[in-house]
């Protein structure tokens, strides 16, 4: 498949230069999540998708992610996130390429540890996914699949990161995210979404 190498460092280029921004008195601010939280956060990650019987190559785009909750303890954060990752792209085959447009998106309950009631992060979770394709080959060409569907599966999430205390109620943070996407239907049977984004959150 092809895929623009633009695209490809454009979100980790944009993570640097954030990185780069975070102010050194940053790590002097304490850690203080004890009500309502809520967060963004965008960079870049391929999937790994099963269509039909071909098992397409890894395609890299940006991805999307948001989250709210609410603070069990210090340490431990119970929400919802949403992760969404979307890609037009062509699949090349000796007759031509096959045009593909695909959406990924998961919504999970989730938990968030922080252990020491620091910086470092790890998640979970588990819920719903959502796969749409609109897959449109030639009349030359014989593919598969066709057309425009939209499937439902389930969706679990796992991931773990760094954050440093801005102010008060602010932090900037980096996450690495796996999330899985099983699908079981017609078209996709299942899909793997990895991802480094930098994240902005807020606690209140």
């Amino acid at each position: 498949m092809s895929q623009s190498s633009s695209s490809r460092w454009l979100p980790w280029a944009f993570v640097a230069l954030a990185a780069l921004a975070v102010p050194r008195p940053v790590h002097a601010e304490p850690h203080v999540r004890n009500a309502w939280f809520l967060g963004v956060g965008y960079g870049g990650g391929w999937a790994d998708v099963q269509i039909g019987d071909l098992t397409t190559d890894p395609e890299w785009s940006g991805l999307l992610n948001a989250r709210a909750g609410y603070a069990l303890r210090q340490d431990l954060l119970l929400g919802g996130e949403y992760t969404r990752w979307a890609k037009d792209y062509a699949y090349v085959k000796l007759e031509g390429d096959v045009p593909v447009t695909l959406t990924l998106s998961g919504i999970t309950a989730a938990v968030t540890y922080f252990p020491g009631n620091a910086g470092f992060m790890l998640r979970g979770g588990v819920g719903v996914s959502v796969a749409s394709v609109d897959v449109r080959p030639p009349d030359t060409i014989d593919f598969p699949v066709s057309g425009k569907s939209s499937e439902n599966g389930i969706a679990m999430l796992a991931a773990m990161g760094y954050e440093a205390r801005v102010s008060e109620k602010f932090a900037l943070g980096l996450e690495f995210d796996v999330a899985y996407l099983g699908i079981g239907g017609d078209v996709i049977d299942h899909a793997y979404l990895y991802g480094l984004n930098l994240q902005l959150n807020w606690y209140w």
